[in-house]
């Protein structure tokens, strides 16, 4: 800049190294890889032999925008930028051992309130609970845990498995995961028998069953419905799909898995995932935006979506849990053709519980964007009168998501909620419980 400042106009071309960075601002200059001497060499010869009334009339441009773009100018605009920038204020920070995550306290987000939660929760008839699997194990998923899940996943803690099978005898709960089947029922299978399965982001889905509401409403099928152990699994889209986009994924992850230390794929049916937890955390992060953009670009003519989450990058096929849900949903929810049909055809029985009237939601509201869009979708069609969101250690994408700051948070709320009881769950209640019949 100084040189153009103070030379005479068309004195001399400007050459620059094209690893400095004002060479990318400057018209006039011709930048050069200065560990390339025959580059060096050919632009040198080329400068010495160029029209100075060209060289003079590219330089005047540059100086009229170095004299309008200052450095007082580019300080008003940066502080300009800063403060259009909003930031929720940050009460308090915490962290204690090298283990422990940062408890944030964000003054304008919605916490959840325990006490509202379990009174909302014994009220209701008929509840229904979807968690994500990765919010179970935050709290041990560390690098090497993160590492490990190719081989062994990540567990829950015991605590957190009895109050998913003491939930799941008062109404259906569900667990969404991008592991493969196996993997799931390996976890859950003796310790939860009653719980609900969505694995590979929702490609293959094993019903909850069981519970006194569930079989009051006829939910789970006869007897209560099938456990895991005899329930089969159901794939949620045809096996004729197009898949062609997975090999190009594949090709493109495997190239940021060479060039980023520490990464690694984790491939599914119709998904896969890059995890860079045990890479360095700025370089992996870089690499995790450049990679998204790239796949963003290349699939943009495929059915697929491709999600940041916490210390990964998933592609996978678009709408999986929307079609799991929507499975799950209608074997709790009668159709319009069974509502419409008329008491004389066949006795039904009727109870105060025969729709869902509570519903509770804890997941990561960045990664678990579709997740969250699949359930208002059904909420809103139904009109559930109770619906908690939550977002767990991350910050709500929406103002009617509550902030949960911890993954020890929701567990000590699965637990009291365990302990409690919905209205719905009194099968010697006459009251609750009626035939309807001509």
């Amino acid at each position: 800049y100084e040189f153009l400042v103070s030379s005479r106009a068309g004195f001399a071309r400007l050459i620059l190294s094209e690893n400095i960075g004002c060479s990318r601002a400057l018209f006039s200059a011709v930048r050069v890889n200065p560990w390339n001497s025959e580059e060096i060499m050919y632009t040198l010869d080329m400068a010495l032999n160029e029209d100075d009334q060209q060289v003079a009339e590219e330089q005047a441009a540059d100086v009229r925008n170095l004299r309008h773009n200052t450095i007082k100018t580019w300080a008003l605009s940066f502080v300009a930028d800063l403060d259009e920038t909003e930031e929720p204020r940050v009460r308090h920070r915490l962290a204690l051992g090298l283990d422990s995550r940062t408890a944030v306290e964000l003054a304008d987000l919605k916490t959840l309130d325990e006490v509202a939660l379990m009174h909302a929760y014994q009220a209701s008839h008929f509840p229904f609970i979807v968690i994500s699997y990765e919010t179970l194990v935050r709290r041990g998923a560390g690098a090497f845990a993160a590492e490990s899940r190719k081989w062994t996943p990540c567990r829950p803690s015991q605590r957190t498995l009895d109050a998913l099978h003491a939930l799941s005898q008062c109404g259906p709960v569900y667990v969404v995961s991008d592991l493969a089947q196996e993997s799931l029922l390996a976890i859950f299978e003796a310790a939860c028998p009653h719980v609900g399965l969505l694995a590979e982001s929702g490609l293959y889905i094993r019903l909850a069953s069981g519970g006194a509401v569930a079989r009051e409403c006829g939910y789970g099928g006869s007897g209560g419905g099938a456990t895991l152990a005899q329930g089969a699994w159901q794939r949620t889209v045809p096996r004729d799909v197009d898949l062609s986009w997975v090999d190009v994924a594949r090709e493109i992850m495997t190239g940021y898995c060479e060039r980023t230390d520490g990464s690694f794929l984790e491939a599914t049916g119709v998904s896969l995932s890059w995890h860079y937890v045990k890479a360095d955390p700025t370089f992996g992060s870089w690499q995790a935006k450049e990679l998204k953009n790239h796949l963003s670009a290349v699939l943009d003519a495929f059915d697929v979506e491709v999600i940041q989450g916490d210390g990964s990058l998933h592609v996978r096929q678009n709408d999986l849990v929307k079609f799991a849900l929507d499975i799950a949903w209608g074997h709790i929810v009668p159709s319009q053709k069974e509502k419409s049909r008329k008491p004389r055809e066949k006795p039904k029985l009727e109870t105060a519980s025969s729709s869902v009237d509570f519903a509770l939601l804890f997941c990561d509201s960045r990664a678990d964007e579709c997740l969250t869009a699949a359930l208002d979708d059904l909420f809103e069609r139904t009109r559930v009168a109770r619906v908690f969101k939550c977002s767990v250690e991350v910050q709500p994408t929406s103002r009617d998501q509550y902030f949960v700051r911890s993954s020890a948070d929701m567990e000590a709320m699965l637990a009291i909620l365990s302990r409690s009881k919905p209205k719905g769950d009194t099968a010697s209640d006459s009251s609750a419980v009626r035939i309807v019949e001509s």
